[in-house]
């Protein structure tokens, strides 16, 4: 049987929170990911999310923790936002303006959601399902988290800062709309796919960073449709001094490169 937020919180160990009149945060940046990670994957298995619901956390930096909402079933939009989306294609295809975002303009209501700390308004571009799974997923990330800031003193002590996105989960439902709408952009992302194929790994690793080629922007796989086509299936190199991916043969060593200089300014002298 599936459990509730509140019935699964109660099933938790104690948060790595230090008791006293002024609590604070336990353990190391890492240590807290550690136990989010594992307190997001039990919530999981006791139903806490929808099945098919998956995390990613990672520590960002010294005391700064994101936690990303990976997959969802089915899409995570809201039908408003969807019918947005279809406008802005439709306008693009059309070559005219695309209507600007405004979930108060579609008469979306908003729901609040506390998620223990604070309220916070719902993301109007999500259903409230997927609502739901970001405000609990901030429940049981923000457990072992003390907060004594005072912004009007801008005065800022947390055990930890916390951030739980779904920013790759919206761009891979709006990027699915896309692809059933727009035909230019459909093609786009098939020679962008066949580009990458063909490349050097080393090359469309350092293009799309930890992204999957087939979630890569438009920028980015015009970019390697463009470095296929220089390249021609030879080994590339990038060349810091030029600022551009090339052949290796042509890779201009610094040696070389003070050498043409050297000549360059000989010639201007003598000249």
């Amino acid at each position: 049987m599936a459990l509730t937020i509140d019935e699964y919180l109660t099933t938790l160990p104690a948060p790595m929170i230090s008791s006293g009149d002024r609590p604070r945060t336990t353990g190391t940046t890492a240590e807290v990911c550690k136990r989010i990670r594992k307190e997001l994957a039990s919530a999981c298995d006791a139903g806490v999310f929808p099945a098919g619901v998956t995390f990613s956390v990672r520590k960002d930096s010294h005391k700064s923790v994101t936690v990303s909402i990976e997959t969802y079933p089915g899409s995570p939009l809201s039908t408003v936002y969807t019918a947005h989306l279809m406008e802005c294609i439709g306008a693009r295809m059309r070559n005219e303006k695309e209507p600007e975002w405004d979930g108060d303009r579609y008469g979306y209501e908003r729901e609040r959601l506390n998620d223990g700390h604070h309220h916070s308004l719902a993301n109007p571009r999500l259903t409230i399902e997927a609502n739901h799974v970001w405000a609990n997923a901030s429940r049981i990330a923000n457990r072992h988290n003390h907060d004594y800031s005072e912004s009007q003193t801008d005065y800022f002590d947390v055990g930890y800062y916390l951030d739980v996105t779904t920013h790759a989960l919206v761009a891979i439902a709006e990027r699915g709309i896309r692809l059933e709408m727009d035909p230019q952009y459909a093609d786009l992302v098939r020679r962008g796919i066949e580009a990458a194929k063909r490349l050097p790994a080393n090359v469309v690793k350092a293009e799309c960073g930890r992204m999957p080629v087939e979630h890569a922007g438009e920028w980015v796989l015009a970019r390697l449709i463009e470095i296929d086509r220089k390249c021609g299936g030879r080994p590339m190199e990038y060349d810091k001094r030029r600022r551009r991916w090339v052949v290796s043969s042509d890779v201009v060593s610094k040696k070389d490169l003070d050498d043409d200089r050297a000549i360059c300014a000989y010639e201007a002298e003598h000249a």
